[in-house]
């Protein structure tokens, strides 16, 4: 029920994806925001992967065919994963896609946080998430974990960045 995933997240804009081999000639916000899995960095500079290799990759648009349907709550510890292309439809990004592949909740982080920040985190809501003050209750375990990290970290760079989507 529940998918955790601490790697790279990226979204770019058609004229930022210009400069990055990977993306250059998209303009599409589902192909220009993903993840970056095992062997996504060999992919990501253009070098030869082996035969049967997979490029690592995972673009919104291929996430968005997935069938994630059993899946309660995505937790992606991956700088700007909620970032995306507003339109009059809504976000076109990570956020779209999980939620076309049947997920429920997603926590994502907006922009880019330290990883140390970014483990405190995800450490304080599993923590909170497991506790008999929450007993799974996702949303208050969330905004526990971001208190706690605020406190430590007043500044709203450090927390803000995460957020709960239902």
């Amino acid at each position: 029920q529940l998918l955790q995933i601490a790697t790279h997240g990226f979204y770019y804009t058609p004229e930022r994806a210009a400069h990055v081999d990977y993306l250059k000639g998209y303009s599409d916000a589902m192909m220009l925001s993903g993840i970056v899995l095992s062997g996504g960095n060999a992919a990501w500079r253009g070098k030869e992967l082996p035969d049967g290799v997979l490029g690592g990759i995972l673009t919104a648009n291929n996430i968005a065919r997935l069938d994630l349907s059993g899946k309660e709550m995505v937790v992606l510890s991956a700088c700007q994963s909620g970032q995306g292309k507003a339109t009059s439809e809504g976000l076109y990004g990570l956020q779209r896609a999980f939620k076309k592949a049947g997920v429920g909740t997603m926590v994502m982080a907006l922009w880019s946080v330290s990883d140390k920040v970014a483990t405190e985190f995800m450490t304080a809501f599993y923590e909170q998430l497991a506790s008999k003050q929450c007993k799974w209750n996702k949303r208050k375990a969330f905004e526990n974990a971001k208190s706690i990290i605020r406190e430590k970290y007043p500044d709203p760079y450090y927390w803000a960045a995460f957020v709960m989507l239902d």
